[in-house]
């Protein structure tokens, strides 16, 4: 099962701006970390994966050892793609995100 923090999500806030500038401040997360564990361990109470839990957000990165310190046994992947492949996957994505606030005829 996967969880997860996505920058695209703030796309979906009406003020982006203090969503961005949250996301990128380096200042101590505890409080996000705490809460993402509760609801995970939550889901995990009524829906237990057959393995293990998989957090796949690069975003995680920045905040590497509040996360260590919430799932301290966390296997960590460095996932790399080339740019070629990423960027148009990126595009696509942000299409998909801000498509529900436009009209199909725009």
């Amino acid at each position: 099962m996967e969880a997860g923090l996505d920058y695209a999500f703030g796309l979906l806030a009406p003020e982006n701006d203090e969503v961005f500038e949250w996301l990128d401040d380096t200042t101590n997360k505890d409080f996000a970390y705490d809460y993402h564990s509760t609801v995970l361990q939550m889901l995990h109470d009524v829906d237990p994966p057959r393995s293990h839990w998989v957090l796949k957000s690069p975003e995680h990165i920045l905040w590497i050892d509040t996360l260590l310190k919430y799932y301290p046994h966390a296997s960590l992947i460095m996932s790399h793609r080339r740019l070629q492949e990423v960027f148009p996957s990126g595009c696509r994505l942000v299409l998909a995100w801000t498509n529900i606030y436009f009209d199909k005829d725009d």
